[in-house]
């Protein structure tokens, strides 16, 4: 490949991503819309708000852009955006009760 061809490539590609990103920053996000692998590091929940499933940014192979992709928690959890994972109901209100005061019953 031609350094002409790697920088025509390399521009092309941040040019896209900088059009996309910069038109509406809180833009919702959706399954196989596109996301800058760079910046759109944490998981996401699903817009329908199914909390089986979630979306996380996938690399494409061309620069720092991606794609949004469903994943599904295993059977029994679910996804937790602030845990940033899939985990089950009884084992969040455990870690909320283990993680609570003493005192915060009296």
């Amino acid at each position: 490949m031609s350094i002409l061809h790697f920088l025509a490539r390399n521009i092309l590609s941040s040019f896209i991503l900088s059009s996309l990103f910069s038109q509406n920053a809180s833009a919702a996000v959706a399954q196989n819309g596109i996301c800058d692998t760079s910046r759109d590091i944490f998981l996401r929940i699903e817009p329908s708000g199914n909390p089986q499933v979630y979306l996380h940014c996938i690399s494409v192979g061309f620069g720092t852009l991606g794609v949004w992709q469903l994943e599904s928690c295993p059977a029994g959890q679910i996804f937790f955006y602030s845990e940033q994972r899939c985990i089950s109901v009884e084992q969040r209100i455990a870690q909320e009760m283990h993680e609570l005061p003493v005192n915060s019953f009296i």
